[in-house]
């Protein structure tokens, strides 16, 4: 792809991204939410809700890795629980030391 591509490409980009964020006012929605961008509430260390992820990479008792749009979310601890999953949401419980975002 030469350079005139990848300007014309980033300009188309930042249009999409100025319509969602009209679209998501009109809505009275998070401009997140219509972008398919993950939305994450953590409650101490002990609990974190998060919504738009794509899929579980990794499930073990120290690490919890999900698919969250163009990236990858990391959770480290002790004793982590998915306490509960719905197609694009999750709940993980346990003792949380680290949340990493994979590029």
């Amino acid at each position: 792809m030469n350079k005139a591509q990848r300007g014309v490409e980033k300009r188309q980009e930042k249009g999409n991204v100025r319509g969602l964020n009209k679209i998501a006012s009109v809505l009275q929605l998070p401009a997140a939410v219509i972008a398919g961008v993950a939305h994450m509430e953590v409650s101490g260390n002990h609990e974190v809700v998060l919504e738009g992820c794509g899929g579980i990479i990794e499930y073990t008792d120290d690490v919890v890795r999900v698919k969250t749009g163009k990236s990858i979310t990391k959770f480290s601890g002790k004793n982590l629980e998915i306490k509960c999953i719905q197609i694009d949401s999750l709940i993980i419980q346990g003792f949380i030391t680290s949340i990493e975002f994979q590029f």
